[in-house]
């Protein structure tokens, strides 16, 4: 099993921010050296950058391919991002982790992915992302959730998560339509699960977080993570 990170990147960072309330220490630079770093010396993760804009700084090596993507948008460029995972020759047990470029990971995260995917068959989608969302209990008064353990950590269905996940090669091709249509993720997981009974998995403890000061996952603290003090 390789795991095939499409990483969704631009110049453009001002747009990227816009709505969002950063905690103090958050920069993207951070985020992208924090996701190579926890994947070094891994020989089943491959990474490759997605680039919506011009890069004016040399590539890091850590990365493994760079399509550059002339779409001057997020959706033009989570529209190409799908188009070049589906062009991957990738093996049908592989995956690909849809990931855009303000996300956190403690280390170890991709052992617990690929632990996960040699315990159960037949998965859909995964985030390593536990949302706080799920605990607002007024939100969620009647929320139920499966178990499912594996040798080191516990996953849980979810009936959604945002737009940074894994997907199986079989859904990655099966789902396209009701991923490019148009942005948004949250009505399009429920849409699935609903019709094609489609299920997400995420962990608890959290694996990563998004990096919105209200949004942060739980029981992690992800300024030591950010600053690498692990």
């Amino acid at each position: 099993m390789t795991i095939h990170i499409v990483y969704r990147d631009t110049d453009n960072l001002s747009a990227c921010g816009v709505g969002k309330n950063r905690p103090s220490w958050f920069s993207y630079k951070n985020c992208l050296d924090n996701i190579l770093t926890t994947i070094e010396g891994l020989d089943f993760v491959k990474f490759h950058l997605m680039y919506d804009g011009e890069l004016t700084e040399n590539v890091d090596t850590r990365i493994d391919h760079v399509e550059l993507v002339n779409e001057r948008s997020a959706m033009g460029n989570w529209i190409k991002a799908w188009d070049y995972a589906q062009s991957l020759n990738i093996d049908d047990n592989d995956v690909i982790y849809h990931l855009e470029n303000d996300y956190l990971h403690v280390p170890g995260w991709a052992q617990k992915i690929k632990e996960l995917y040699d315990t159960y068959d037949d998965l859909d989608y995964v985030t390593p992302y536990d949302h706080p969302h799920f605990y607002h209990v007024n939100d969620y008064p009647n929320l139920q959730a499966h178990i499912f353990p594996t040798k080191t950590h516990h996953w849980v269905t979810r009936p959604s998560t945002t737009g940074a996940f894994f997907v199986s090669k079989k859904i990655l091709f099966e789902d396209y339509e009701t991923w490019v249509e148009g942005p948004g993720d949250y009505h399009k997981f429920i849409w699935l699960g609903q019709n094609k009974k489609r299920n997400v998995i995420s962990p608890i403890p959290s694996l990563s977080t998004h990096c919105e000061t209200e949004w942060l996952a739980t029981t992690v603290d992800w300024e030591k993570i950010s600053k690498k003090q692990w």
